[in-house]
C-alpha cells in the first residue's frame, strides 16, 4: 500500500517479523525504513499505519537511552495509511500493570446528596507503565516482595520494601513509572537501595528534620537529597546503629522520634534527636535504662500526646497469663530549652483479668483504647488533663469506666424502694455511685446490665458512677547523699536507719502509707491511714467535700535499703503528693584519718 511517498510492507501473518532492508543509488539516502528498530537521528514519516510501534535506539553502547514510539493517525484506523503524530509508548511485549490486588487498599470518604458521609474501602487503579521497557522504566522493586511501610515524603507517596525505597513521581501519587525515558526529569520516580554491610531489611520510615529516617532492626538510615528531591539527588546514608523492634512502628514526637527494642522477656524505648553537638547527626537515648524490666512482653503500639507530654505504650499481652493488661505511660517535661527536666514511667492496669486492650491512639488529649473484656469490644478512654474538675464539685471524681448521668436521666428508675440503674457494660460487685452530695454508695446486686441499690432512692440528682480502683505509688530507697554532690551517686557504707516520714500532700480526702520491712516481716510491717477526720484539717468537719492539704508523718524503723514504703488512695477522691522527708540516723562503719 502506498500513500504520497510513503510504502507499507505487511506481511499475511503479523505474528512472525521478516528481515528487510533497502537500499538506493543516492548513497541510500532516498530512501528511509521504518521497520522495528531505528537510529535516534532517523527521519520518521508523517504518514504510517495507526498503531504502528518503533524502538529509538541511542548510542549503541548505552541501552538505557533507547525509547520507543508509536503511531497515532488522524483517522485511528490501523487498516489503513494516514496522516498523523508519534508519541512516545511502552516497549514491545512488556507487561504495563501493577496488580491491584496486591497493593494497599485506600479507604474514601463521600457525601450522600444530604450530606451525610460514608466510606468506602476498595482496591484502587494505578497508573500503568506507558514508556519504555523492562531495562529502561522497570517495574517497581517492590513488585513480587513484601511492603513493610508507606509514608509521604516531600510530596511523594512511598513504600518499603526489603531493603529499597520507593518513592511516587512527584505530586502523583500513585503513579511508580516513569512518564518518559527519552528524558531524564527530576520528577521521576525514586527507586533506590540502603546499602551496608550487614543484611538489611527496612521496616518503618518517617520523615523528621527535613529528611526521611528509616529503621531496620540493627540500623537507621537518611534519605535526603542536596538542595531539592530528584532521581539525580537522592542519596542514603547510614546514620546509627542502634537495636530497633519490628513489632511496633517509631513514632513522631514533637522533635524526636520514640522507637522500641527488645530486651528478652521486655522491651525498651529509644528517643531518637537530632545531635546538640551536631545538628546534621541524629543520636539516641535508652529512657529505659533505668527500669530496664519495667515494661514486660514486645510493644506492639504506640501513641503520643505532644501537648501533655505523654508517651502511651501497649504490649502483646497474653490474657492466659493470670495477669492485668496494662498499659504504659511515659510522662516527661521539658524546658524551654528542650531539656527534658523531668520524666517517669506508670501504668494502668484493666479492672478485670479476662480484658485485653487491642489498641490505642490518641486524639487531641484524649487517649482511646479498644478493649476486649470476654467477648465484647468496647472503646474506652482516659482524658490526660491537668486540674480537671466535675461541675458543682472542687475535685474530679475517680472511677473507672466512668458514666456521668443528669438529673431525671431516664436510666436512673425505681423498682420498688429499689434503685434501678441501666448500664452499657457488665458491671462488677464493687460498682459504685458518687452521689449529688459526695456520698460513695456501692451496689447492693449486680446483672449483666444493672446495679441495684437496695431501699434508697437515687432518682432526682446527678449520679457520677463506675469502678472503683487503686492508685499505687512506690517510693524508691531513700539514699544519703553528701552535701554538694548533686548529680553524683549515693555514699555507701555504714548503717542508715530511718525512723519516720513526713509526706507533703495536696488536694486529698484519704490515702494509705504501707511500709513493709525485707525479709518480709509481717510483725514488723504497719500500715498508716490518713482519712481526713483529723484536727486541723478542713475534711474533719462531717459531711465537708473540701479536699486538705498538709503534712502527713507516718514511722517506718528500718534500714533505708530493707523497707518499701507504698502510698495508696483506692477512694473516689483524688490526692496529689508532693514531697517527702525522712527523718534517720546514719552510722558510719570508721572515719579515715590522714
Amino acid at each position: 500500500e502506498q500513500k504520497g511517498s510513503t510504502i507499507a510492507i505487511r506481511r499475511h501473518d503479523d505474528s512472525i517479523p521478516f528481515p528487510i532492508a533497502v537500499t538506493d543509488d543516492l548513497g541510500d539516502a532516498g530512501l528511509d525504513l521504518t521497520y522495528y528498530e531505528v537510529k535516534e537521528q532517523a527521519k520518521l514519516p508523517d504518514v504510517c499505519r495507526h498503531g504502528h510501534v518503533v524502538k529509538v535506539i541511542g548510542d549503541a553502547r548505552e541501552a538505557a537511552d533507547d525509547y520507543y514510539l508509536k503511531f497515532f493517525s488522524d483517522t485511528e484506523d490501523s487498516s489503513e495509511l494516514a496522516h498523523g503524530r508519534w508519541e512516545e509508548c511502552v516497549g514491545f511485549d512488556t507487561t504495563t500493570a501493577i496488580n491491584p490486588r496486591t497493593m494497599p487498599v485506600t479507604l474514601t470518604r463521600h457525601f450522600k446528596p444530604d450530606g451525610t458521609k460514608y466510606f468506602v474501602l476498595a482496591h484502587r487503579a494505578w497508573e500503568d507503565r506507558n514508556a519504555g521497557d523492562n531495562f529502561t522504566n522497570p517495574m517497581p522493586s517492590f513488585v513480587g516482595h513484601q511492603l513493610t511501610d508507606i509514608f509521604l515524603f516531600k510530596n511523594r507517596f512511598g513504600f518499603l520494601s526489603e531493603r529499597n525505597v520507593i518513592l511516587s513521581e512527584s505530586g502523583e501519587y500513585f503513579n511508580f513509572f516513569r512518564r518518559t525515558v527519552a528524558a531524564f526529569l527530576d520528577t521521576a520516580p525514586i527507586d533506590v537501595s540502603a546499602a551496608s554491610e550487614r543484611v538489611t531489611k527496612l521496616t518503618s520510615a518517617h520523615t523528621y528534620a527535613e529528611r526521611l529516617i528509616m529503621f531496620s532492626d540493627s540500623q537507621q538510615f537518611a534519605l535526603q537529597g542536596d538542595q531539592y528531591l530528584s532521581p539525580r539527588t537522592v542519596n542514603i546514608t547510614p546514620t546509627t546503629e542502634f537495636s530497633a523492634g519490628t513489632t511496633c512502628p517509631p513514632i513522631l514526637a514533637g522533635n524526636s522520634v520514640f522507637f522500641t527494642y527488645p530486651r528478652t522477656d521486655y522491651s525498651g524505648v529509644f528517643e531518637y534527636f537530632l545531635a546538640k553537638d551536631h545538628l546534621d547527626s541524629l543520636d539516641a537515648k535508652d529512657i529505659t535504662s533505668h527500669v530496664p524490666k519495667y515494661i514486660k512482653g514486645n510493644i506492639i503500639d504506640m501513641s503520643v500526646c505532644t501537648s501533655e507530654d505523654v508517651l502511651a505504650v501497649l504490649t502483646d499481652f497474653n490474657p492466659a497469663s493470670g495477669e492485668k493488661a496494662k498499659l504504659y505511660v511515659y510522662k516527661y517535661y521539658n524546658a524551654d530549652n528542650n531539656q527534658k527536666v523531668q520524666s517517669a514511667w506508670f501504668t494502668y492496669e484493666t479492672g478485670d483479668h479476662n480484658a485485653q486492650i487491642l489498641a490505642i491512639e490518641f486524639i487531641s488529649n484524649k487517649l482511646y483504647m479498644v478493649v476486649l473484656r470476654g467477648s465484647q469490644v468496647h472503646l474506652e478512654s482516659i482524658l490526660f488533663e491537668d486540674d480537671q474538675i466535675d461541675s458543682g464539685r472542687d475535685y474530679k471524681v475517680l472511677l473507672d469506666r466512668r458514666i456521668k448521668m443528669a438529673s431525671g436521666d431516664g436510666r436512673v428508675t425505681m423498682n420498688n424502694a429499689d434503685t434501678n440503674i441501666s448500664l452499657p457494660y457488665a458491671p462488677t460487685a464493687a460498682f459504685t455511685v458518687v452521689t449529688a452530695n459526695n456520698t460513695p454508695i456501692t451496689a447492693t446486686s449486680v446483672t449483666s446490665t444493672h446495679a441495684v441499690f437496695a431501699n434508697m432512692n437515687l432518682t432526682g440528682q446527678e449520679l457520677i458512677m463506675g469502678e472503683p480502683y487503686a492508685m499505687e505509688y512506690t517510693m524508691s530507697k531513700p539514699y544519703l547523699r553528701k552535701a554538694g554532690s548533686e548529680g553524683k551517686g549515693p555514699l555507701y557504707g555504714g548503717r542508715h536507719q530511718l525512723y519516720r516520714g513526713e509526706l507533703e500532700f495536696a488536694n486529698a480526702r484519704s490515702f494509705k502509707v504501707d511500709v513493709t520491712h525485707l525479709p518480709q516481716d509481717v510483725t514488723q510491717s504497719s500500715s498508716h491511714s490518713f482519712t481526713g477526720a483529723e484536727l486541723g484539717y478542713a475534711t474533719a468537719i462531717e459531711g465537708s467535700t473540701t479536699l486538705s492539704q498538709g503534712f502527713y508523718k507516718f514511722g517506718i524503723m528500718g534500714k533505708n535499703d530493707r523497707v518499701i514504703i507504698k502510698i495508696t488512695n483506692d477512694t473516689p477522691y483524688p490526692s496529689d503528693f508532693l514531697s517527702i522527708d525522712y527523718e534517720g540516723r546514719a552510722y558510719s562503719r570508721g572515719t579515715r584519718w590522714g
